[in-house]
């Protein structure tokens, strides 16, 4: 008996439609359809979000040369893998910010703010920090697309690190105030790390492109991303064209 993929279109016989792979019995959603689909995509063995987390936690270096290389179909997408890390990041430093003001009443609202937009501030400075690393590493000849990719795989890696570390704060929180701006030089120590095992030394003057590298990554995003943030706050521009110009 012929079947109608509801997808395509397409007559065919058989489990799967032959044209587009959607299963003969597909049907309305259910809760179940949803849950099983949430929980394959989050364990599939091949190329799930926590094969690939495990993976760049082992062996970041290779994964992401790998996915270069267009070895791509077993791993998981790493844009989604950046989104999802970096909306949990921001939802655990939320609750931290939210208890922070239920022990202290700090309202520290800049600090609410900046949490919610930093990642989004990130990644509008991604274009450019392709600029500056296929600059340092010309002799590598990797594309701007493909520097793009290394950015989102790293900053999806530093950002899942950091959850643990606004983790942390909870039992600390007396600290965060005070600790908190320290906190985004641990995930420039991760990308420095992930640069390392990514671009495979061999020479000693790669160390000094990555350190390099990292340092001009850190003082962009940190400095012309912090600046861009208190912009879209209401800090006047002149204000701003000050503490540029002090900064240094």
């Amino acid at each position: 008996m012929s079947i109608i993929c509801k997808n395509c279109g397409v007559h065919f016989k058989g489990h799967y439609c032959p044209n587009c792979s959607q299963k003969a019995n597909a049907g309305r959603l259910k809760i179940s359809n949803v849950a099983d689909e949430f929980w394959h995509n989050l364990t599939h063995t091949d190329k799930g979000y926590m094969s690939l987390l495990i993976n760049m936690i082992k062996r970041p270096g290779f994964v992401i040369r790998e996915y270069i290389d267009v070895k791509r179909k077993k791993y998981f997408n790493p844009y989604t893998f950046y989104l999802v890390t970096t909306a949990l990041l921001i939802f655990v430093t939320g609750l931290v910010f939210k208890y922070e003001d239920k022990l202290y009443d700090y309202r520290n609202e800049y600090g609410q703010y900046l949490n919610a937009h930093y990642n989004i501030i990130t990644l509008c400075c991604m274009p450019v920090l392709a600029l500056i690393l296929m600059g340092i590493f010309y002799k590598r000849k990797l594309n701007y697309a493909e520097w793009i990719t290394f950015l989102v795989f790293s900053f999806g890696l530093i950002n899942f690190f950091q959850i643990f570390v606004q983790l942390s704060y909870f039992p600390l929180i007396k600290f965060h105030a005070r600790a908190s701006p320290y906190t985004s030089i641990i995930g420039y120590v991760f990308l420095f790390i992930i640069l390392i095992r990514f671009i495979e030394i061999k020479k000693w003057w790669q160390v000094l492109q990555c350190i390099v590298a990292t340092i001009l990554i850190y003082y962009f995003v940190e400095l012309i991303g912090q600046l861009v943030a208190l912009w879209l706050w209401g800090v006047p521009l002149e204000k701003l064209i000050q503490m540029f110009k002090n900064s240094f």
